[in-house]
């Protein structure tokens, strides 16, 4: 169900997780992660994307909140605070 290439990858699905080579859908897990400019569309938290709103203006983000679900075809997602640092 999970591979572990150029980041996390959702088998049998088109979602990346922290993915360091172009995708079409990639979560943003944090500020820090630098490879976010080469997605067609990234998934982050609003702290994250309020953190990088300038580096993030090409690219299409899709902004969601923490504890709350969302779908993404027929899976489920949600976000919860890892305490790292502010937006992860």
């Amino acid at each position: 169900m999970i591979e572990f290439n150029d980041g996390v990858h959702l088998k049998e699905t088109s979602i990346w997780l922290d993915a360091t080579k172009k995708k079409n859908l990639s979560f943003l897990s944090n500020p820090l992660s630098t490879n976010f400019l080469r997605h067609s569309k990234v998934i982050t938290t609003p702290q994250t994307h309020k953190l990088l709103e300038r580096k993030l203006a090409a690219v299409n983000v899709l902004p969601c909140p923490y504890n709350r679900m969302f779908n993404l075809g027929n899976i489920e997602f949600e976000f919860l605070p890892s305490g790292f640092i502010l937006g992860s």
